[in-house]
């Protein structure tokens, strides 16, 4: 019999290995919406943070929680696979 439908982990994968890809795909998913769909721009809201407009410092948050979430991703990875 074949089994249908999004697997996104195997059978033997651990319970802490899958609370860990679960958290990031959160936390990913959250960050990317934060750049694809720019809040601050919709509440029309231009206050200045250190000098820089605020959609561009939502935007660099988003971009830099993008990447600290891919390298504790990377960092989390089982070793020898």
């Amino acid at each position: 019999m074949i089994k249908r439908g999004l697997r996104l982990f195997s059978p033997s994968d651990s319970p802490e290995y899958r609370r860990t890809r679960r958290i990031f795909l959160v936390v990913y998913g959250a960050a990317v919406a934060a750049v694809l769909f720019p809040w601050p721009k919709v509440w029309e809201m231009y206050p200045m943070i250190l000098g820089i407009p605020f959609f561009m410092v939502w935007m660099v948050l988003a971009i830099v929680t993008i990447f600290l979430g891919l390298l504790i991703l990377f960092r989390s990875e089982p070793k020898g696979e």
